[in-house]
C-alpha cells in the first residue's frame, strides 16, 4: 500500500509536470503567434510601401476612347506611335492606351512607351484595369488617356479618373504574373487593385498560363454565370499538369456524379 506521503509527492510531481508542459506549450504557442504577428507586420508594411508606389505616380485624368481608323489615327491605323503593329479587328484585346503629350516623358511627363498603368475610378469600374502605354494623343489634349477600342464600341468619356504607374515593367508572362499577384494582395487595401489583378490573371489564363488559370478560376467559380468558364480553366491547367487544378477537376467531377444520383 502506497503511503500518504508518497501519494502526495506523486500528485505534486504530476501537477508540476503538467504545469511545466502547459507553460512550455504556452511559451511555444506564444512564440509561434509572436513570429506570425511579426511576419504580418512586415508583410503589411511592404504592402503599404507597394501601395504608396502607385499613389506616388497618381494623376487625375479624363478617359476617352479611340478606334484604329482614320482620322482617329494617322494614315497608319495599325501601327501605334511606338511602332507596335496591331490587328485592327482585335484592337480592344490589346488593352493599349494613348496618353496626352504632357504625360509622356519625351514632353516632360512621368510616363513612357511600354509603361503599364492602372486606371481607377471609372463608373462601375467599367474601364478600370491595367493598360499598356503605346500611343500619343493630339497636342491639344492635356491630362487625357485614350483607350484603344475595336470598331463598333460605343464612344465614352469619364472625368475625375486616376491614373497610376507601375514601378515595374514586365516583358514576360512570369513578371506579369508576379505583378498580378501583387495587385491581388493590394486588394486587401482597395478592391480596385483586386479587380485589376484578376483582370491580369484573366488575360494570362486566356494565354494558357496554368497558375493564372487556377487563380482566375477560383475567382470565377463563385459567380454562377461564370462557373462553366471556371471549370474549363481548371481543366486546361490540369491538362498541363497543374496539381491544384487536377484536384479541382476531380472534386467537381465527383460532385457532378453525386448530383446525378
Amino acid at each position: 500500500m502506497i503511503s500518504t506521503n508518497k501519494a502526495i509527492a506523486g500528485l505534486v510531481f504530476i501537477t508540476l509536470m503538467n504545469g511545466f508542459v502547459s507553460v512550455n506549450m504556452f511559451t511555444n504557442q506564444s512564440n509561434f503567434y509572436s513570429n506570425e504577428v511579426d511576419k504580418l507586420l512586415v508583410d503589411n508594411k511592404k504592402l503599404h510601401d507597394d501601395l504608396s508606389e502607385f499613389y506616388k505616380y497618381g494623376v487625375e485624368v479624363d478617359v476617352t476612347m479611340y478606334q484604329p481608323v482614320y482620322p482617329q489615327t494617322d494614315s497608319s491605323p495599325n501601327i501605334t506611335a511606338d511602332g507596335t503593329h496591331i490587328r485592327i479587328s482585335k484592337a480592344s484585346e490589346y488593352k493599349f492606351v494613348a496618353l496626352s503629350r504632357n504625360l509622356l516623358k519625351r514632353w516632360g511627363g512621368p510616363f513612357d512607351y511600354g509603361d503599364f498603368i492602372l486606371i481607377k475610378g471609372t463608373p462601375d469600374r467599367h474601364k478600370d484595369g491595367v493598360y499598356n502605354v503605346r500611343d500619343t494623343m493630339n497636342p491639344k489634349y492635356v491630362n487625357y488617356v485614350d483607350i484603344l477600342e475595336s470598331n463598333g464600341v460605343k464612344p465614352y468619356k469619364y472625368t475625375d479618373v486616376y491614373l497610376y504607374k507601375f514601378k515595374a515593367y514586365w516583358a514576360s508572362e512570369a513578371n506579369k504574373f508576379k505583378i498580378a499577384k501583387k495587385l491581388l494582395k493590394l486588394g486587401f487595401f482597395d478592391e480596385q487593385y483586386y479587380y485589376a489583378g484578376q483582370d491580369l490573371m484573366g488575360d494570362l489564363a486566356e494565354r494558357g498560363h496554368s497558375q493564372a488559370q487556377v487563380i482566375h478560376a477560383d475567382y470565377l467559380i463563385r459567380q454562377p454565370d461564370q462557373q462553366y468558364k471556371a471549370i474549363n480553366y481548371y481543366q486546361a491547367a490540369a491538362d498541363q499538369g497543374n496539381e491544384v487544378a487536377q484536384e479541382r477537376v476531380s472534386y467537381f467531377a465527383a460532385l457532378s456524379i453525386m448530383n446525378e444520383r
